[in-house]
């Protein structure tokens, strides 16, 4: 279930105010720290479409804020959304995304489930320029799955 999950989401704005502990660095309570970012990568960079949106905003001090959704239809309708604050640590090109905080949420056919998510991720990213101007290229190290990603502020 978590391996599509790369090409998801919901829109950021709604992810951007979840409730925080407060108390770390991260405003999760974790304590947890990130790299800095260069400044082209500092921002929201998202997409939607039918069935699956996805969206990352990145701050300068190495956070990240992420919203997932996917739903489908086959027998009944399957809707997954994953959210969660976390941070970044980059070396070169790659990020190493940690969660700090998040959630995933299944409804399989009105059976819905909630857990906590930690699965971290290590990404290659570019910057670079689409027909609507700036894009994040993501590829994922482990499974060379490519996302693209324009920007949405």
């Amino acid at each position: 279930m978590l391996t599509r999950f790369l090409v998801l989401a919901m829109a950021i704005g709604g992810c951007a105010t979840m409730p925080q502990d407060g108390g770390g660095d991260d405003g999760t309570g974790s304590g947890a720290t990130g790299s800095p970012l260069p400044a082209d990568l500092v921002g929201q960079w998202g997409t939607a479409g039918l069935s699956a949106a996805i969206s990352y905003e990145f701050s300068a001090d190495g956070q990240v804020v992420y919203a997932g959704k996917l739903d489908s239809s086959y027998s009944c309708t399957d809707t997954t959304e994953i959210s969660y604050q976390g941070t970044v640590q980059l070396a070169g090109n790659v990020l190493t995304i940690q969660p700090t905080d998040g959630t995933v949420t299944d409804d399989y056919c009105g059976t819905v489930t909630t857990k906590p998510y930690t699965r971290s991720s290590t990404m290659a990213y570019q910057i670079g320029t689409g027909d609507q101007g700036p894009v994040l290229t993501l590829t994922d190290q482990a499974t060379g799955d490519v996302l693209v990603l324009p920007r949405e502020d």
